[in-house]
Parts: C-alpha cells; sequence; structure tokens
C-alpha cells in the first residue's frame, strides 16, 4: 500500500445504515489504513449519517457524509445549517462532518449550476467555516472566472483548513451568524453571516435582490473592543466597529469576514 500512493480511501455504502455490521468494518478498514503507516484520509459515503453515531464515526473516520447526494437547489442548500451546527460537537483536527460536493459551474452533462451567485456566495461560505472537504463537483475544464475566484479565494480556504472553535452564534428567522477563531494564539476571528430568508412575496419571483440587515455581536464571538473588519469575499477593509458589526445580506446570501481587535 505504501508504495502506490495511496492519499485517499472512500468507502460508499457503509454509513447508512450505521449498525453494528458497519461499525465493525469501519474499525476493520481503520485499523488496515493505520498499520500501513501511511496518512490516508478515510471517508465515509453516503449520508446522512446518523448523529448519534458521532462518537464512533469521528473515531474512525476522518470526514463522513451528513448528507444524501447534494445537488444545486435551494433546499438542500437550506437544510445543510440546521446539519452543520447539528455535527458541531464532532467536529474537530482530523475528523470533519462532510457535507458533500460543490456543485458550481458547468454540471451534470454540461448545464450550469442553478444556484444563483448570492447563493453560490453561501454554499462556499458555510463549507468553509464549517470545516466541510472542499470538494468541486463541476466540470474543471470549462470553469468561469467566478467559479474559480470562488474556489480559489485564499482567505475562504484559510478559514477552511486553518480556523478552529467552528460553530454557529446565533439564528433569528433565518439570518445565521457562524463564526471561529483564526489561530488557536491569536485574537483575530472569523464571521459568516448568512440571510437565509426568502424574498417577500411582494418582491419579483425571478429575482433575489435586496436583503435584510445581519448583525453580531462581537462580545459573543470573543472581541471585547473595538475592531476592524475585513470583507473576505471582496478583499475590502469595512472600517473599526464596537460592540456590534452588522452588514446587509441579500436573501440567499451570504458574506465572510475577518475581525481584528484594534491595539
Amino acid at each position: 500500500m505504501p508504495s502506490g500512493g495511496v492519499d485517499f480511501i472512500k468507502v460508499d455504502d457503509i454509513s447508512r445504515p450505521y449498525d453494528h455490521v458497519q461499525k465493525a468494518e469501519i474499525e476493520a478498514i481503520r485499523e488496515a489504513i493505520d498499520h500501513t503507516g501511511r496518512p490516508i484520509v478515510f471517508s465515509l459515503s453516503p449520508g446522512a449519517t446518523p448523529l448519534e453515531a458521532g462518537e464512533h464515526v469521528m473515531r474512525h473516520a476522518n470526514q463522513w457524509r451528513i448528507t444524501d447526494d447534494f445537488w444545486d437547489r435551494w433546499d438542500l442548500l437550506y437544510a445543510m445549517f440546521e446539519r452543520l451546527d447539528a455535527w458541531t460537537p464532532f467536529r474537530g483536527p482530523g475528523h470533519f462532518p462532510d457535507a458533500d460536493m460543490l456543485p458550481l459551474g458547468v454540471i451534470d452533462f454540461g448545464r450550469p449550476t442553478n444556484f444563483t451567485k448570492a447563493e453560490q456566495y453561501t454554499l462556499m461560505s458555510l463549507w468553509a467555516i464549517g470545516r466541510s472537504p472542499l470538494i468541486f463537483g463541476g466540470d474543471m475544464t470549462r470553469l468561469d472566472p467566478f467559479t474559480k475566484e470562488l474556489l480559489i479565494n485564499p482567505q475562504m480556504l484559510k478559514i477552511n483548513q486553518e480556523s478552529t472553535n467552528n460553530r454557529q452564534i446565533s439564528r433569528d428567522r433565518d439570518l445565521i451568524v457562524w463564526a471561529a477563531d483564526a489561530a488557536p494564539c491569536g485574537q483575530d476571528k472569523y464571521v459568516a453571516l448568512f440571510n437565509a430568508q426568502n424574498p417577500d412575496s411582494a418582491a419579483p419571483s425571478a429575482s433575489l435582490s435586496g436583503g435584510r440587515v445581519v448583525r453580531v455581536d462581537l462580545r459573543a464571538i470573543g472581541i471585547q473592543g473595538p475592531a476592524r473588519v475585513t470583507d473576505l469575499w471582496h478583499n475590502k477593509d469595512l472600517g473599526v466597529f464596537d460592540k456590534e458589526f452588522s452588514q446587509e445580506i441579500p436573501f440567499h446570501g451570504a458574506g465572510l469576514y475577518r475581525v481584528s481587535p484594534e491595539e
């Protein structure tokens, strides 16, 4: 096995149902991987892995699906807020709940994703701050500039790969706030603001224009004084905020920010 250069093993049809037979098989595969002496990522699929299996799955797998196949539908993306929040106790170094692939760009035998641009920001922001594995599900030979920038944004990738203490801070009428620590020894924080509301019925049905103001109490994320906020998707300094940070977020949209305490 080590001479073969294997880095990733995905085992399908194993995490649902998650009964004593599957548990024994998962443990056996984990033991076999450990005996190779190679740091191989062990992935379980499909989902949804039952939440009550959290303690077992986090000890034996590196990532596990928390949903069935994920596609470009708003209802599936909306449901992921609750799923990623519920799995928070089992998210940590070396073991991550897997929200499935990123159906962006050109997908499904040549059609464009059904997600709007606002929804694509939501998808990438939630997967990043929820530390879900990032597995692109589109045609890499037909990447458009917008999709490419979403996938390679260095700050988004840093959140996904290096942040800690990732958790939902609040959810009020589908205005949702997540936060994370920028580094184990640092004072900076990451914040994601989501507007998961649907447009008002009076708004044009084909448009998601407009939005709602989403707020976060800076003390709730560990910031006790004024702090400078940077918009990470647009690489823009938004200025200094004290006690509360708020932004207008479009319907089905999201913002991703770094919050840095002022000296």
